[in-house]
């Protein structure tokens, strides 16, 4: 915060954005692309791709080599940044200054990290609002980041109508 006229003022310099390529990762790059116009701010998105703990397949018995799940790896991670790669130029070409990044882990625990290490001054998130079983037993990837977060979070609900 700064000191302007007597009163503190919120500066947003640098927005993360996590994005998972679902239909809400637009809207809420939409939002965020707005909001980044207003502070003047850049966004550096963040996609992050999570390998396995274990390879399963879906035939009883079938075998994956080590090669094999490496290629299909390597194919996720090229298909990743191609996507990634797309929404940067997206926000680009709206005039919005933009930094992208590929991680892998588990998501939360990759935004809070990446939110930590380059000083990130606010998080805009996009949650599908899951409840009932589904919240209970996987949580919500936006829910973790606004718990473990330093800096504020944003949290665009996947129901949000306006903007």
């Amino acid at each position: 915060m700064t000191q302007a006229t007597g009163t503190k003022t919120l500066l947003f310099k640098r927005i993360l954005v996590p994005i998972d390529f679902s239909e809400h990762s637009t809207k809420t790059i939409d939002y965020a692309a707005k909001f980044a116009t207003f502070h003047d701010a850049v966004i550096n998105l963040l996609h992050v791709f999570q390998i396995p703990d274990y390879v399963a397949t879906h035939y009883q018995g079938a075998y994956l080599r080590p090669d094999d799940v490496r290629t299909h790896v390597n194919a996720a991670e090229r298909e990743a940044k191609d996507r990634l790669a797309d929404f940067e130029k997206r926000l680009r070409n709206r005039g919005v200054q933009v930094q992208s990044y590929l991680g892998s882990g588990y998501a939360f625990e990759e935004i809070v990290n990446y939110a930590d290490t380059w000083d990130i001054d606010l998080i805009i998130i996009g949650s599908r609002g899951s409840t009932g079983l589904v919240h209970l037993l996987l949580g919500s990837t936006a829910m973790r980041v606004a718990e473990n977060a330093r800096c504020p979070v944003l949290i665009i609900k996947e129901n949000t109508t306006k903007m």
